[in-house]
Formats: structure tokens, sequence, C-alpha cells
């Protein structure tokens, strides 16, 4: 049981599937989605059903007539709904704009008319997950575009962007490769925010924030809890550690490059000698690598009596916070629960990771932070039954949208679910002058029905 708690083996085991992609729990590639091919004809198929969304209306009436207007053709207090397989009718449904998946941006450029403009346009390399298909139905339901800028079709918007023959309003990035200038992805990016569009994230705040050593400086400097840890920059030599560092690190550490992303680079345990910190170095000597105490972290029970690591990531998306248990030896998540949330002082995980926006000025991210398995300094705020919490990985701007029902390291369905509902809200507020943030709220698994315990 001592060998298991300490987690190093399972988490050395963990992070050697990352990279390597062939184990349990590790990385796994995306599989495509396989999608009917559409029904021949204007509107063949299934017809167009009218849902009432009373909601939408009133949303518009209370901002005011200074606020965009309804989507042209309709009102928005009665949109059309195509059941899947089906088509709507007018440009949305125009075959050379869809793809097999049921979404707009087909593999060939299109020749654009007059300006267009996108409600919601996702960068996304590859096209075909269940997100991306959750997230056309909630677009189409509020009477949005979406579009889905993979791969084959990235260079061809950014060039519409420039040449103003496109306008997208709100860009969800999944995939810019920060800290690569020539990253199509990144001059998107860019595109969009340089002619007034929405980027989730912003760019100039995801770039900062994706470099761990500047991000650890903002956080520690604001009297979060981060690991002790030795910024080593790139043009320093390798050295060794003084005897002040050594103290505060402990005797094992963690490596890792500031830009480096999926565990790459990563060395887990290693001791704070001269050569594993160069040997470490040496995944990518043209990055800042930190060196820091590996925290051990406590095991808590979960709602249904199962033990689990004090691990936890928690995603935040415009106010919301929803926190999710993680393993690091498998890379498994589990929805908190409100019992769990109270049982075991889980409060903080919200705090945290609200502070974590504030600070880096992002609206769409996760935060690894962990309850340390020691005791915690007196009057600290972060704190569970005298134990410390600490964030570990700081900031994930681009978060793992797959669904566990097909892999077994990724989320549960219903927050990718729910994630994609509220893409599709935001959007629709955007569309029409809404502040997208009113709230501070929690997202928790729900209880079963009648439990006594609530």
């Amino acid at each position: 049981m001592e060998e298991r708690r300490s987690g190093l083996p399972g988490r050395l085991r963990a992070v050697s599937a990352r990279e390597t992609g062939d184990a349990a729990g590790g990385a796994e590639e995306p599989e495509a989605r396989s999608a009917a091919p559409a029904p021949e004809g204007p509107g063949a198929g299934v017809a167009a059903a009218a849902v009432e969304v009373p909601a939408l209306a009133d949303a518009v009436a209370e901002a005011g007539p200074g606020s965009a207007g309804p989507p042209a053709g309709g009102a928005l207090d009665v949109v059309s709904v195509v059941a899947t397989g089906g088509r709507l009718d007018g440009l949305e449904g125009d075959p050379a704009r869809r793809t097999l998946a049921g979404g707009a941006m087909g593999g060939a450029p299109r020749v654009r008319r007059s300006r267009e403009v996108v409600d919601l346009c996702v960068g996304q390399r590859a096209d075909g997950e269940a997100f991306l298909g959750w997230l056309r139905d909630a677009c189409a339901l509020r009477g949005l575009s979406c579009e889905v800028a993979h791969a084959d079709v990235v260079e061809d918007l950014r060039r519409e962007l420039c040449d103003g023959r496109l306008r997208v309003r709100v860009l969800l990035d999944l995939t810019a490769a920060w800290g690569q200038e020539e990253d199509p992805y990144v001059q998107l990016c860019y595109a969009v925010k340089d002619c007034g569009g929405r980027v989730i994230d912003d760019p100039d705040a995801a770039a900062l924030a994706d470099h761990k050593a500047a991000t650890h400086h903002r956080l520690e400097r604001a009297g979060l809890p981060v690991p002790p840890t030795v910024v080593l920059r790139r043009w320093m030599p390798d050295r060794s550690l003084t005897a002040e560092e050594r103290q505060i690190l402990g005797d094992r550490v963690v490596i890792k490059p500031a830009r480096g992303w999926g565990w790459r680079g990563v060395v887990l345990g290693a001791p704070p000698e001269r050569d594993a910190i160069a040997r470490a170095r040496d995944h990518d000597r043209t990055d800042d690598y930190l060196i820091q105490r590996q925290i051990r972290y406590a095991w808590l029970e979960d709602d249904e009596g199962r033990e689990r690591p004090a691990w936890w990531r928690v995603f935040y998306l415009f106010g919301e916070i929803v926190p999710c248990w993680w393993s690091p030896e498998t890379s498994e998540y589990r929805h908190v629960s409100l019992r769990e949330m109270a049982s075991h002082q889980l409060l903080p995980l919200a705090r945290l990771s609200a502070e974590v926006a504030r600070l880096t000025r992002m609206d769409f991210f996760s935060t690894e932070i962990c309850l340390a398995d020691e005791p915690a300094v007196a009057d600290t705020p972060y704190q569970a039954d005298g134990r410390p919490f600490y964030l570990i990985d700081y900031v994930n701007d681009q978060c793992d949208l797959r669904v566990q029902s097909q892999h077994k390291a990724a989320p549960p369905d219903t927050v990718v679910r729910h994630f994609a509902e509220r893409f599709a809200e935001l959007a629709w507020r955007e569309r029409h002058g809404l502040p997208l943030e009113c709230d501070r709220t929690l997202w928790l698994r729900r209880a079963a029905d009648g439990d006594p315990s609530l």
C-alpha cells in the first residue's frame, strides 16, 4: 500500500504511455467519427421541426434595441432544428457548405460571393469528434453558423479573413502551438483578433500563460500555492544546484520544459543532480526549464467508497468551474459530486482556479491541483483537514474534449456535452452583444435521486 500511495511507479508508466501512445491511460489519437452520406435533393430526408426557445427571445428583449437582431430569415423565439441526417434550407443547407458529419466547412476551399460572417469557428486540426457534433447541434438550435477550421482549410480561412471576405465572431482555439509563429493556427487566432473577433482564449493571454515559468512567477507573487521551483533559462549552462536550492527542492524533483505540452520532455522523480538535469534539458535546449519539488499527494475516498488520488483537473469556462477527479497514474477522470465537495472540503479547488483565471486573463482552461500528503503551513487559506493544496500544472488552454465513452483517458461525456452547449450559448450571447461572464458558478455531478445524505 505504501508503494502504491507514493504514486511514482504508476505515474512514470503513465508518462511513458503518453509519450508512446501505446499503453492504457496514455495519449490516444482521436478517431474519426463515421458519418452517413447526406440525403439527395434539397430538403430530402427529415423535415425541419419548429422548436420554441423563449429564453433566447427574452434575452434579446432584455438586451434592448442596441443589440444585434435575430438571424436573417426568422425570429429568435422559434428556430428551425434539423434532425440527424436532415438538411437546412438556404445557404447553410448548400451541399458545398456541409461536411459529411453534418457541419459547415467542407474539405475544399469555397469561393465566397460576398463578405460572410461565421458565428462560431473551431480551430481543430481534425474533424469528427463527438464534441464537434454536439456543438453543431447546439449552434443550429440557436440559429448560429458553426465551422471547423481543420488542417485542410485553415490557410484558406486565414487568407479570407485578411482579404476581408470573411468575418469570424468567435473562434474557439483547440490546437494553436504557442511559441511557434509559423503555426497556421497561431496565425488564425491573431487574424480573428485583428479583424475584431473574439478568440477563446485571447492569443496574447494564452501565449503568456502557456509559458510555465512566466506563469509560475505570476502565481507565486500572488500568494498561490505552487511547488518550490528553480528556473533554468535556455541561455544558462548546466550547473549544480546550490545547497539552498537543494534544501527547498528535496531529494526528488520534477523537471519540465516551460513550453512543453502533453508530458513531452517531463521527467518525474529525478535526483536534483547536475547530470540528471542536463539529460532532461537535452530534450530541447532552446527552451527554459523548471526544476520543482515533487509533491507527494494524499488519497481520498469518492462517494462510492473507492480510494482515489487527491488530484483534480478543474475546468474553468467564463466563470463556471467544473472540478473532476483525475488520476496521475491512469489519467482517469470522474466528475466531482456535491457530497464529495462538502465532505472533503474541496472549495479551495474553485477558489484557486478562479484566481488563476483572474491572474492570467484566461477564459477557458483546465488546471491541475493536488492535496499534498504533508502538514499545511499555519493560516494557509488553501487546505483541507490540515493538508495543503498545490497548483501543479498551472494552465492548459487547449483542454481534452474527447469523450470517455470513446477514449478511456478522456473527460466524462456529460462534461464535454455541457461544454458544447455552453460554447454555443456564449457564441449566441456574443452575437447579440450580451456579457459572456455573469456569475461564478460550480457545475457538479448530480447525486442519485433520493440520496438521503443530501
